[in-house]
């Protein structure tokens, strides 16, 4: 790999380099991990089949306080916290393998345990002093507390001079969905885009007269935007 690339595959593969060393051969279960890893795939799976409706999760937008509580007896909010701030401390491979199980039973769960450890306390985790983990990651390891910490974006104090200010006609205020730029620009943001498209062109195209037929519920999130129930009506043809 060139030096100039920075050590990481996805980052080589935009430079239309396919770093093969660095994936192959690929990574096996630390052998001190695997017997603690199978006993926790084996806790995910029982307690998913008997606690976790994931269609009623898809219904009602909504993970019930009892399963969040079954997730966190689990460990599963601090699977790569360390032990002596009451994580498991599993590696990266380990963790990986224990999302994937939670990922192919409930999405929504695999999201909220996967942002609470990512975009939430991996950078304490990585860079944080230790008077900082000391303090934060306890809480955090259990699922006391869940963590997401999200880009400035309109309210980024190198963009705007007053950030903090509501000021709708502030120039430039750019249009930030789907990712404002920036190193954590969406890598799914495109794939977003297209797949929407088809929905509506192949959507519009057989139902001419579609319109509202009663008020839009929207959602109550500060971290996404959109619609969560909007009744239409329309002929058939």
């Amino acid at each position: 790999m060139p030096a100039t690339l920075e050590q990481s595959f996805m980052k080589a593969v935009f430079h239309g380099v396919i770093a093969e060393d660095m994936i192959f051969p690929f990574p096996e279960t630390p052998k001190e991990e695997r017997e603690n890893v199978v006993l926790m795939l084996d806790s995910v799976r029982r307690f998913f089949a008997a606690h976790v409706d994931s269609a009623k999760i898809d219904r009602e937008h909504e993970i019930p306080p009892s399963v969040l509580a079954g997730l966190k007896e689990l460990g599963l909010f601090g699977l790569q916290i360390g032990s002596e701030h009451g994580g498991i401390g599993l590696s990266t491979h380990s963790y990986l393998r224990v999302m994937q199980e939670g990922a192919s039973r409930d999405s929504s769960i695999a999201v909220t345990l996967g942002a609470h450890q990512s975009i939430g306390l991996k950078a304490l985790l990585l860079f944080g002093t230790s008077e900082l983990k000391q303090r934060y990651l306890p809480a955090l390891a259990t699922g006391e507390k869940v963590v997401v910490f999200y880009a400035s974006a309109n309210r980024d104090e190198t963009v705007f001079s007053d950030p903090d200010t509501f000021d709708i006609g502030r120039s430039p205020n750019e249009h930030v969905a789907f990712g404002g730029g920036g190193v954590h620009f969406c890598l799914g943001a495109n794939l977003a885009r297209v797949e929407i498209r088809a929905l509506f062109t192949e959507v519009l195209s057989r139902l001419h007269d579609m319109e509202l037929a009663g008020p839009v519920e929207r959602l109550r999130s500060n971290f996404i935007n959109g619609p969560r129930h909007m009744p239409v009506r329309f002929r058939a043809h």
